[in-house]
């Protein structure tokens, strides 16, 4: 539905997009279960909630500010948006498990994102269904994406088997031609063109307007009723003699509106939302009796449906709505005036599956509306406001202020503003709590939550490693008081899991002002040093063999050096290397955490990369203190130099200074801050890439694993050439054979080779590539050792 020309605002050139209510797409509209939930499970919808809050005021999207939108759309199945610029470019944001946001994959976006099949074409319309979306372009051609189970898209065809969904997961044209509107009902479309009103999808409930459900028997033994879906987008004939203005879709009905000032239903009957006094389907349009003689729909009337409702104008511009308009109370059977809006002069109106919202002024007054059942405060009250309104009020955020449309969707709403009013300016912008900096993470974080957690036999939780969840968050976020111990419990667990999370990094808040920062401090010194050691321990034969083969110049290969000094020789100098090994990682990660959150928290999410980058770099940075002068050690000794850790220090002292201890620090630094950096910034968009892709649960051991590997084995293979002079650099003494890090490289390459390089990156990969698998599983269960217990008091 477009607004009321008549009622826009004069040299109007587009607005603002402001959101309100859910942001946690995967879990909108879902049914998480009736049954009584333990304490942990009250502990992890808290976590939840901390990390995906409810949008209760309305809240400028950072990525469009200063982008003039055109439209927004969304529909009452749909858990996604859909809105379009002044330059044609649409964009989509929201769930995305059957590829309804057009970007070629099945990955959630929770930001809007430009669909890039779309591009070059102008973008002026769109309707979203529960699986699929509908886009309309200036040429009048529509095109479709997401699930063509039902043959919604309009495509022609249905390539959908009971094992295998047809998904349309880029742009793809359907069948019509000259539409100016489109609109989506659960599993159904209806497109406008020239007048004509064409359909396609789901049959079950007659609401294609064909005049026939489709229904067949699909076994020849026994009864199995099924509705044959219809792909090829067919002309309703029963309004071929009308001029079609208008069309909206509840979930399983239609309401189209005509130059004449009839309106006309159908499809499912259920709770009196056709209007004809009856709860019957209707399987072709049929006209509204309501809307004869002396009241007639407004010729350019609204017309909006809910799941169970309808709305359109009648003579004088007042609202009539039917069906099940309260979730409590009787149905309305046929239209009825809807007196809560009376006087009120509507531009725009949208419904949600049980929420209402429209666009309206009196007199001078400039006012935003909505109602409903919400779940998740769309309705955009405050706070401090009401959840749920059975009555059409304001929302006092957006009062005064130009609304040219609205849109909602299951658990959110989308308003377009004036841009140009100093008061929009002033509303709060989505950059913290729901963080668009952080939003591309958001579903990742709390699926690595699932996975971090360690239990004791009892089920009481030890250790939950993703939560952001501060003290006075608590009860709030939970929706309601809860009570007695079970509230003391939940609340101590809930700070327990927030310092835990610190630790394990993947906080993007600051800790909670309940658990002091040394003890998160604390916890990634003890994680990390755990970590590293068990690294050094379980890998260093590996590295032994790495640094013999790097340092000869001739051949002979891993038997010449077994030969010479035995499977002894490959433990020469750990536990030295374990002292220096333990700190140095300690160091790290104690650098690496709040590094990483200060940066994710100021650079937009597509260069999120960059926090990992630089978190990486400054964290290598700072444990290359502890790292070099261990390195120095440990390659004197597997070299042969030295046998024992103590007896390599005081003799490199004695001969080289301190500086022999540092030997080699900037090629160091050469080889292991880009080594750091790139591969902490592998493993971190790696596990965000493929995470995005699930939803049921998160990566498990294995997958986690192959995902640290392959980031090693990229990384370990790129940074060899700087290993390989990091060594000679390091291992050559006093007896100086290299310069720096330009004469080691020039000299390598002119006697021995550009191969030379790349000595010893077999056993080097290897080792980086079991390092990461070992690192983590080290890393997760110093997280349950030192995770803080009955030292927090729960409150």
């Amino acid at each position: 539905m477009t607004t009321d020309p008549r009622k826009q605002l004069s040299g109007w050139k587009g607005g603002e997009v402001v959101v309100t209510g859910g942001t946690d797409w995967s879990l909108l509209g879902r049914v998480t279960g009736g049954k009584k939930k333990s304490d942990q499970e009250r502990l992890d919808e808290l976590l939840r909630a901390e990390r995906y809050p409810n949008l209760s005021t309305p809240h400028r999207l950072k990525s469009l500010m200063g982008v003039r939108i055109k439209f927004v759309a969304a529909g009452p199945s749909a858990c996604h948006s859909i809105i379009g610029d002044m330059d044609g470019n649409c964009y989509t944001w929201g769930r995305n498990e059957r590829g309804q946001l057009g970007h070629g994959d099945k990955l959630q976006r929770n930001v809007p994102t430009i669909v890039p099949g779309l591009n070059g074409k102008v973008a002026v319309g769109g309707s979203g269904g529960k699986h699929h979306s509908v886009v309309v372009t200036s040429t009048g051609d529509s095109y479709a994406f997401g699930s063509n189970l039902q043959g919604q898209c309009g495509t022609g065809t249905v390539k959908s088997s009971p094992k295998n969904e047809e998904l349309l997961l880029s742009p793809t044209k359907a069948l019509v031609s000259e539409c100016t509107s489109a609109a989506c009902g659960a599993e159904f479309t209806m497109w406008l063109c020239s007048g004509k009103l064409y359909s396609a999808g789901m049959p079950q409930y007659g609401q294609l307007g064909h005049g026939t459900d489709h229904e067949y028997n699909a076994k020849d033994s026994s009864v199995k009723i099924m509705y044959q879906p219809q792909p090829t987008p067919a002309l309703i004939k029963a309004l071929a003699d009308v001029t079609v203005t208008s069309v909206a879709c509840g979930t399983n009905h239609t309401l189209a509106l005509d130059n004449a000032g009839a309106a006309y239903t159908w499809g499912n009957g259920g709770y009196g939302r056709l209007g004809h006094s009856v709860q019957q389907d209707e399987f072709k349009p049929r006209q509204l009796d309501t809307f004869r003689g002396r009241i007639l729909v407004s010729p350019h009337s609204i017309a909006a449906c809910g799941t169970t409702s309808s709305f359109c104008n009648g003579t004088g511009e007042q609202l009539f709505a039917w069906g099940k308009l309260k979730t409590s109370g009787d149905n309305t059977m046929y239209p009825k005036p809807y007196m809560d809006l009376a006087g009120w002069q509507i531009r725009h109106m949208a419904c949600g599956a049980y929420t209402f919202a429209v666009a309206a002024h009196y007199m001078s007054e400039q006012s935003t509306i909505t109602w409903g059942q919400a779940q998740h405060a769309e309705l955009g009250y405050g706070p401090t406001g009401k959840k749920s309104s059975a009555s059409p009020d304001k929302c006092n955020a957006l009062e005064g202020i130009y609304t040219d449309q609205v849109a909602c969707g299951t658990g959110h709403m989308l308003f377009l503003v004036d841009p140009e009013d100093e008061r929009v300016a002033k509303l709060e912008r989505s950059s913290s709590g729901v963080a668009e900096e952080q939003c591309e993470q958001e579903h990742l974080f709390y699926k690595l939550s699932k996975f971090f957690k360690v239990f004791n036999r009892k089920g009481s939780a030890t250790f939950a490693a993703s939560s952001l969840s501060h003290g006075h968050a608590v009860g709030r976020q939970s929706g309601g008081r809860q009570s007695g111990a079970s509230h003391n419990r939940v609340a101590g667990r809930a700070r327990v899991a927030k310092m835990t999370l610190a630790a394990a990094g993947e906080a993007c808040s600051s800790p909670s002002a309940g658990v002091p920062s040394w003890r998160v401090t604390l916890g990634h010194l003890a994680a990390g040093a755990t970590a590293g050691a068990a690294v050094e321990a379980a890998l260093y034969p590996l590295d032994t063999i790495k640094t013999r083969l790097q340092l000869m110049t001739s051949g002979g290969g891993l038997r010449a050096l077994l030969s010479a000094g035995g499977g002894k020789a490959l433990y020469a100098g750990v536990w030295g290397n374990l002292a220096g090994a333990a700190p140095a990682s300690a160091l790290f990660m104690a650098v690496y955490e709040p590094t990483k959150r200060g940066i994710l928290a100021r650079v937009p999410e597509d260069r999120q990369f960059l926090g990992f980058l630089g978190a990486g770099a400054a964290a290598g940075l700072v444990a290359s203190f502890v790292r070099v002068p261990t390195e120095v050690v440990k390659q004197r000794m597997q070299s042969g130099e030295f046998s024992r850790a103590g007896m390599a220090v005081r003799g490199i002292l004695a001969q080289e200074g301190v500086r022999g201890l540092f030997a080699g620090y900037g090629s160091f630094l050469l080889r292991d801050l880009p080594f750091d950096a790139i591969n902490f910034m592998a493993y971190e968009q790696l596990k965000k890439a493929y995470t995005a892709t699930l939803v049921d649960r998160p990566p498990n051991s294995l997958e986690t694993s192959v995902m640290g590997g392959l980031a090693g084995a990229f990384t370990g293979v790129a940074t060899t050439p700087l290993d390989v002079m990091k060594t000679r650099l390091m291992t050559q003494g006093t007896n100086r054979v290299y310069t720096g890090v330009y004469d080691c490289a020039t000299k390598i390459l002119a006697e021995e080779g550009a191969g030379a390089f790349f000595k010893g990156w077999e056993p080097r990969v290897v080792w980086i590539t079991l390092g990461g698998c070992v690192f983590f599983t080290a890393l997760e269960e110093a997280k349950k050792l030192f995770a803080p217990k009955a030292a927090i008091k729960p409150t």
